[in-house]
């Protein structure tokens, strides 16, 4: 099981998340903290799942999730999370400045919000 919290100086901690003894603390609610809490807790350890911000946040992001990213997500289950979320797919790159435009291709990936896309994996921690 894991339990997720935010972690302030201005909040006083949950006394019970303070008070309990866990198998694991994960430190940072980002997408790599959440699914490695999630991953732990579908395990069978007790996890606790820290991070300064106040979930869900938004965070300045390209937003975007990269092929290796979504094939991990596949592994561990998550693979239809993107596109559940409402996620774009994602092919080129294209840049405009006055008077021109450059367009290359990318690998394929997609696009999502962090806001969303964090908290989603925060909320898939807390339920492992």
């Amino acid at each position: 099981m894991a339990m997720a919290m935010a972690i302030s100086t201005d909040v006083e901690p949950n006394v019970m998340a303070v008070c309990a003894k866990w198998d694991a603390v994960v430190v940072g609610a980002g997408p790599a903290g959440a699914i490695a809490a999630r991953q732990l807790g579908q395990r069978g350890a007790s996890v606790l799942l820290v991070d300064r911000a106040v979930f869900p946040r938004s965070k300045v992001c390209g937003c975007c999730v990269n092929a290796p990213a979504l094939r991990t997500l596949e592994r561990i289950g998550l693979g239809s999370l993107p596109n559940r979320l409402g996620a774009v797919p994602t092919g080129r790159f294209c840049l405009f400045v006055p008077g021109k435009r450059i367009s290359l291709p990318i690998p394929a990936g997609v696009s999502i919000s962090r806001r969303t896309f964090d908290w989603a994996l925060v909320r898939e921690a807390t339920v492992a």
